[in-house]
């Protein structure tokens, strides 16, 4: 059986807590109700109870290194239809993140794919190039390490962070015939149920079209996010999902006012709450930690711009943040 790592930290803070616990009682048992009485006691007594105190401090100390020591996995599914930008955006979330800019985080990419990939990804859009479009079959998996938090309180973290085709989301058929699969069986939908973290991205053209197909990308999500809950919450589907879930509306620089303010008006957040109604709705009943992102991966809806650092990425490293202090 495998032990998640917050479940053997809290079992030796326990063990900690218990061993203190009987050693204080014992102490008040055999010298009063006042640690007061401390000066009638002999020498040996009072070193024991300072070495108990002692062993406490050690306890705590070796407890926090190995939570250090050794890096929790941390599993994200970037998911969303396709030309919604996560290719671009994962592009440049890791050039943002490795950068060390952000105070508290320290990122870096892991393994040589992931450092080949995004640095090919990054000279194709300095060349004027958008990625090409992923198709279903294919997918890639960026993986990095990273450390968040204060230099004595802190987290390490694997990060894996995998991006699919967003065709697996605008399929009329549940029947995947690329893959041979219903949708359930596939690769794509395992790794978002078995995620530690999800980040359903929709791009911001695509709401403002007005398009039909929003309520079929709603229905799929939403049923996507049923079977998670019931995948995680095997004694009691009812209870929330302690999985955090993030809404990333992606491409905002097609508002002028996001481009100036980072951040959309209250009536053009309104306007995307009426059109993902449904979805925004299931998420905040049924998901514990829940949250709505704005971002801009290049800062304009022109390249160029971006290439010639006239504009800038807005919000995207936000989500991820936000998850490292969910978990």
């Amino acid at each position: 059986m495998k032990f998640s790592r917050k479940f053997l930290f809290f079992v030796l803070m326990t063990l900690v807590l218990l061993t203190f616990i009987i050693t204080i009682s014992v102490f008040v048992s055999n010298y009063g109700n006042t640690l007061l009485e401390l000066k009638n006691t002999n020498l040996w007594e009072a070193l024991l109870f300072l070495l108990s105190i002692g062993s406490l401090i050690f306890g705590f100390f070796n407890i926090f290194e190995l939570s250090n020591r050794h890096p929790q996995s941390l599993t994200l599914a970037l998911i969303g239809p396709s030309g919604s930008g996560k290719t671009v955006y994962l592009t440049m979330l890791y050039k943002e993140l490795e950068a060390g800019n952000l105070k508290g985080l320290m990122f870096s990419s892991y393994g040589v794919d992931t450092t080949k990939k995004v640095a090919e990804l990054l000279n194709l859009l300095a060349s004027g190039f958008f990625p090409p479009r992923t198709y279903i079959g294919d997918h890639f998996l960026y993986q990095a390490v990273a450390k968040y938090g204060t230099k004595i309180f802190s987290r390490r973290y694997r990060v894996q962070i995998a991006d699919y085709a967003g065709e697996y989301l605008n399929l009329d058929d549940q029947y995947i015939e690329q893959e041979n699969k219903w949708f359930q069986d596939t690769d794509f939908f395992k790794y978002v149920i078995s995620s530690d973290s999800i980040l359903i991205m929709i791009d911001y053209p695509r709401l403002i079209s007005g398009t039909n197909a929003l309520a079929k990308l709603q229905n799929i999500l939403v049923a996507s996010l049923t079977s998670l809950i019931e995948t995680k919450n095997t004694v009691d589907p009812s209870l929330p999902l302690s999985t955090p879930v993030g809404i990333v509306i992606s491409q905002m620089d097609m508002d002028p006012i996001f481009r100036e303010d980072h951040t959309p008006n209250a009536e053009t957040q309104m306007e995307i709450r009426k059109i993902l109604d449904r979805l925004i709705t299931f998420c905040e009943i049924r998901c514990k930690h829940f949250r709505i992102f704005y971002v801009s991966s290049i800062g304009s809806p022109i390249l160029q711009q971006w290439i010639d650092k006239k504009a800038h990425p807005i919000n995207i490293t936000d989500p991820i943040l936000w998850i490292l202090g969910a978990g």
